[in-house]
């Protein structure tokens, strides 16, 4: 039987407002983490923006649910900035 694939309110809400700012947030504790020149850690970050954002979307909606899909959102925005707190 097949699948129907409906994007219910919620994961598209997670997809875009949470997952685009977790990304971001990701983005910017892997630059401030990495062990590189300034100028370096910013074009890491300039060039791995972009991807992650779209990842992130996509990831926000193809989750089951709209729990999983904020859920995934808070936990990379948390760990993020706990990443960016600890360097």
């Amino acid at each position: 039987m097949a699948r129907k694939h409906e994007h219910g309110l919620g994961r598209i809400s997670a997809a875009i407002s949470a997952a685009p700012a977790a990304a971001v947030l990701a983005d910017l504790s892997l630059s401030g983490a990495l062990p590189l020149p300034g100028d370096v850690r910013f074009l890491v970050a300039l060039l791995a923006a972009a991807p992650a954002v779209v990842v992130a979307v996509c990831l926000a909606l193809l989750a089951q649910s709209w729990q999983r899909a904020w859920l995934g959102s808070a936990v990379v925005g948390a760990a993020s900035v706990a990443v960016m707190v600890l360097s």
